[in-house]
Order: C-alpha cells, then structure tokens, then sequence
C-alpha cells in the first residue's frame, strides 16, 4: 500500500532466473492493476519466459527493460556500464 501510495514508478525484477521472472512478471502486473506503472527488469535469456508469463497473466504488453545475461557474476563496472546504458530505454518505458 506504501509503495502505491508514494511511488510514481516501480521497477520490479530482478526477471533472471525461473522463481524470480515469474514473481517479478506478477508484482509489475499487480502495480499496474492499480493504476501505478511498473516495469520489470530481464536479460535477454528470460525475456522470452517473461513474455510468456506477461501474457498468460493477462498483461501481453508488459513494459520490461532487457539486459545482457548475466547479471549476477558480472563484475561491477559491466553493471555500472549496463545501467548508465539502460537510463534512456527506463525512460521511454516510464513514458508509454
């Protein structure tokens, strides 16, 4: 309720691994239920399966910003290069 109730944005994810696509594909579509856009972060291997549970949770047009695979294990000034990289599409994502 605090999050819906002070956020205007909710980034959810992280959507890189089987338990935790499906939790993050599920809590964006809870968010946007109610009015508050949310965009779940993926790699490029889980945006299929992300895609795929977006639709059969009844959201077929889930705003996700895709990463390179993986994340974890990626040392940090990759992360730090993909994040700066990222800000621009968030943004366009933010704005849909």
């Amino acid at each position: 309720d605090r999050v819906v109730a002070e956020a205007d944005l909710v980034i959810t994810g992280m959507a890189d691994c089987g338990s935790c696509t499906a939790y993050s594909v599920h809590d964006t579509i809870e968010f946007e239920k109610v009015g508050l856009p949310a965009v779940v972060v993926t790699t490029t291997r889980f945006e299929p399966i992300t895609d795929t549970l977006a639709s059969d949770f009844g959201l077929p047009g889930i705003r996700r910003l895709v990463l390179p695979h993986p994340v974890g294990g990626t040392d940090p000034d990759t992360l730090h290069q993909w994040a700066d990289a990222a800000v621009d599409r968030l943004i366009t994502l933010y704005s849909a």
